[in-house]
């Protein structure tokens, strides 16, 4: 099985790998600024939907998109930040962890966010909610809350296999992981909303494999990289485990210098899943660089998913589904 590509280094964005935390240039040669970002696949295409920065400052969510993984088209600025003075998206709010999702309801479009009020730093602590009827939008904002009323602030969105989607969320300054079940049309939540985890960890980022949910987290210690971990459960709603680390290595204190942001799920190949991370420059949050690693999936009673540093590898290395190993 085929681990690191070998080919010539690429240039202006055309690659056939994928290199942790070096320049990654989207097709028309410029760094793809998405930090914080998540990810929806639809008709053989990946849509990556993420922060753009400029300097620290927030200048809405950007879209790209790719058929490979590899190599990213920017698809444009799908939600941007308003003039219109006292507006909760007013120009100098705070965008942050985007994550887009469907209405199985309504068939919009739907991205949920971190929301922080222009000229409040951090206190505002609200999601923000838009929807589109076309994945590459534009979105319009619908509202902006406290989910529960709870402080809200790294998140994710996630959905079962049943269908059903939530909401994880740090509250309590931090201090507790909370998930809100959300609803059909995928635009607020229900009133069943319950705390997972009281570790003081922020940035969730979960995936489902083989009947079980994984979530990684981060340590809260502002943009400085900390050691991830990892719990598992059989539902949303715990009891959620915690089973250690999930990066090996020498830099496995520092999750080789990354902050988890999601964990992507390889379409059409078996047990794939990528952890996607950023190493946040706090003064050019728009060269933030992105660490994309593939985790290895738990072959024996007692392990769990892992990732560990690779400079270089391709798709090549999960089997594509329905193929038998020689």
């Amino acid at each position: 099985m085929t681990l690191f590509s070998h080919s010539s280094a690429p240039s202006l964005g055309v690659r056939d790998a994928i290199e942790p935390g070096g320049a990654w240039l989207c097709a028309a040669g410029a760094h793809i600024n998405a930090g914080g970002g998540g990810f929806y696949y639809e008709d053989g295409t990946y849509y990556w939907v993420g922060e753009k920065r400029v300097g620290s400052a927030s200048h809405g969510l950007n879209l790209y998109r790719s058929d490979d993984l590899y190599n990213w088209t920017h698809a444009g600025v799908v939600l941007a930040p308003v003039v219109e003075a006292g507006h909760p998206m007013e120009v100098g709010c705070v965008m942050e962890r985007p994550k887009v999702m469907r209405s199985p309801e309504t068939g919009m479009y739907v991205i949920w966010f971190h929301l922080e009020l222009k000229g409040q730093g951090y206190g505002a602590a609200l999601v923000g909610v838009a929807q589109s009827d076309s994945i590459t939008g534009p979105y319009h904002y619908v509202r902006s809350f406290r989910p529960n009323g709870h402080d809200s602030r790294d998140m994710t969105v996630f959905q079962a296999e049943d269908g059903k989607a939530f909401l994880v969320y740090a509250s309590e300054v931090n201090l507790v992981l909370r998930a809100a079940e959300l609803t059909a049309d995928r635009l607020g939540v229900t009133e069943r909303d319950e705390p997972l985890l009281s570790r003081h960890r922020e940035a969730p980022a979960i995936f489902a494999h083989a009947g079980r949910l994984y979530m990684i987290t981060s340590g809260c210690s502002g943009w400085a990289p900390n050691p991830s971990e990892i719990h598992v459960a059989d539902t949303i709603w715990g009891p959620w485990t915690f089973l250690g680390n999930p990066a090996l290595g020498d830099e496995a204190g520092t999750t080789f210098g990354s902050q988890p942001t999601y964990v992507l799920p390889v379409q059409g190949r078996d047990d794939a899943f990528i952890y996607v991370g950023n190493r946040w420059r706090p003064k050019e949050l728009h060269r933030s660089e992105h660490v994309w690693l593939p985790i290895e999936m738990p072959t024996a009673e007692g392990s769990f998913p892992v990732f560990r540093w690779r400079d270089r590898w391709d798709l090549a290395m999960f089997p594509e589904r329905g193929s038998i190993d020689s």
